[in-house]
């Protein structure tokens, strides 16, 4: 393993919180001081903040799936935040990952979520997760992976969605990275694409929360140096001073980044030490993860007529009717209330399309069709394929063996209009259930 460079640590020995509110017209800021004395006594759903993160779990699969006191931890620690992207899932099986977040709602929770497909260059494939509490947020673009990698600088591709909070006006886009340590430099330089794409997801200029396992720190980037991602609007929450390594070694290898909007973001961010919050032993720590997950606090945004200190003073931000389509052509009319499969994303230049179920259900997609409205082409979900509650299925139009949920049309001639097509859901006694629209 390559030498990392060693860095001092400051660490907060004062239980003491200055907390400082300032409201001048329709600015406002908050200053935090004492970051962990602060985060650890907020619960997700009982505060007016949120708590957001990343976390490298490093190798998990089914052998780690299947130890129980790991996945305990795991589950305690994922508990603790309101939105946490995962990396290093690496479960040709899919089944590690929904058996942690039914671990995690065991206790009365209820958190959901998205899985990317298996990205990397090599056989060693990995995947990118959002779970996330779903008393407290919500989806509001589904998970894409970023798809204008043309130079091929990223070996596993970041994964971008969309996210609001349940109550009040926050609402923000994240995006997930694991970089390959020997290629780091290049892929955080190229982040900075990847973050001003994400800035147009949603319709106005939003927050972007740029996060996960840089490899940012040792050999493999000098910490102290220019990257684009520095450059003017971005913000390196996670500092030089932090260690994010539960071994040895003392490096910043993990970080959150945000550009964009900064109304919410409250000025408090650090690293979870979960071994000393939990008193762990140094083997179990060592089992759980090589990385502490890295967190960063948001206001949930409330309205100017809530007393809370952390209310924002601006208007409140309405949504899509839910009559209308959203931004994407996403109409569902035909669900009435029962758990049925929709389409969440269509994209023609990736030439995929994705089935979701948003349901507490199990959904039997056995029989199922997908057509092009364009072309015709359709395609039938073999029997079978149980989709499971808050799951996805990844639909490519190329040619390949299915794996899990990531599936494959192995169609003959082009399945989509590249121009704009529309996918239409049909249940098995042919009842259209869902459509979709996108264009070039």
């Amino acid at each position: 393993m390559a030498a990392r460079k060693k860095k001092s640590h400051i660490f907060l020995k004062f239980a003491v919180v200055a907390v400082i509110f300032v409201v001048a017209f329709s600015q406002r800021s908050v200053i935090i001081n004492s970051v962990d004395d602060v985060v650890k006594d907020i619960s997700p759903g009982d505060s007016k903040l949120l708590k957001v993160g990343a976390f490298n779990i490093q190798v998990f699969g089914t052998s780690k799936a299947d130890k129980d006191d790991v996945m305990n931890v795991l589950a305690k620690i994922i508990r603790d935040y309101d939105i946490i992207a995962i990396e290093e899932i690496r479960d040709i099986s899919n089944t590690s990952l929904p058996k942690l977040v039914n671990l995690v709602n065991s206790d009365g929770s209820e958190y959901s979520y998205f899985v990317s497909e298996r990205l990397g260059r090599t056989s060693s494939k990995e995947q990118y997760a959002y779970i996330y509490n779903t008393k407290t947020v919500e989806p509001l673009v589904p998970p894409f992976v970023y798809p204008y990698d043309t130079q091929d600088i990223f070996h596993r591709d970041p994964y971008i969605g969309s996210f609001k909070s349940t109550e009040g006006v926050f609402n923000a886009t994240f995006v997930v990275i694991h970089t390959d340590p020997d290629d780091a430099r290049e892929e955080i330089d190229g982040l900075y694409n990847v973050a001003e794409y994400a800035k147009g997801v949603l319709s106005a200029d939003e927050t972007v929360v740029v996060m996960g396992d840089f490899n940012a720190d040792g050999s493999y980037f000098d910490e102290d140096s220019y990257t684009p991602m520095k450059s003017g609007g971005y913000n390196w929450v996670t500092d030089n001073s932090e260690d994010t390594t539960t071994g040895n070694t003392n490096c910043t290898y993990d970080r959150i980044v945000l550009t964009g909007s900064g109304d919410f973001y409250t000025g408090t961010a650090g690293v979870f030490r979960f071994d000393q919050s939990y008193s762990l032993s140094e083997d179990l720590t060592k089992q759980v993860s090589d990385h502490y997950p890295v967190y960063a606090m948001f206001s949930k945004g409330l309205t100017r007529n809530d007393s809370g200190i952390f209310g924002i003073d601006i208007p409140y931000i309405t949504g899509n009717d839910s009559s209308e389509p959203s931004q994407d052509g996403h109409q569902n009319d035909n669900k009435s209330g029962k758990n049925y499969p929709e389409l969440s994303r269509l994209s023609l230049r990736e030439n995929t399309v994705v089935i979701s179920n948003t349901g507490s259900g199990t959904i039997d997609l056995g029989n199922y069709r997908i057509t092009s409205v364009s072309t015709g082409n359709s395609y039938v979900f073999p029997e079978g394929l149980n989709l499971p509650p808050f799951g996805m299925i990844t639909l490519y139009s190329s040619t390949d063996e299915n794996q899990g949920y990531t599936l494959y049309w192995n169609a003959e001639e082009d399945v989509w209009n590249d121009t704009k097509d529309s996918a239409e859901l049909y249940s098995p006694s042919g009842v259209l259930i869902d459509t979709i629209t996108s264009t070039s």
